[in-house]
């Protein structure tokens, strides 16, 4: 257990001291914008499919918006809430995810 809590540390140390320019790739910005589209799949399949494991399923991505969420407060801080061109969108994220 005490190694768990050791890499636990180490990715912590990462996430602390790293730079995170990465969130603004065309990559990152690919990958949430397929996240969320599955989401919206997912969502349409909750309707018509009775199932007790949709709560795990929605919980892993909430935990993917949730890391998108963090990265980006690291990244731009308190220019997150105060980026004129990208307010609204910050504004409903950060509502949408603290809310979820």
């Amino acid at each position: 257990r005490i190694f768990r809590v050791f890499r636990f540390l180490r990715l912590l140390r990462a996430f602390v001291y790293g730079d995170m320019a990465w969130c603004e790739t065309p990559k990152f910005e690919l990958f949430i914008s397929g996240v969320i589209g599955l989401n919206s799949v997912v969502m349409a399949l909750q309707l018509d499919f009775k199932w007790d494991g949709w709560v795990y399923v929605e919980s892993i991505f909430l935990a993917i918006y949730a890391f998108e969420l963090a990265v980006r407060l690291k990244r731009f801080r308190c220019r997150f809430f105060s980026d004129k061109d990208n307010l609204l969108w910050n504004y409903l994220d950060f509502t949408m995810v603290l809310g979820g």
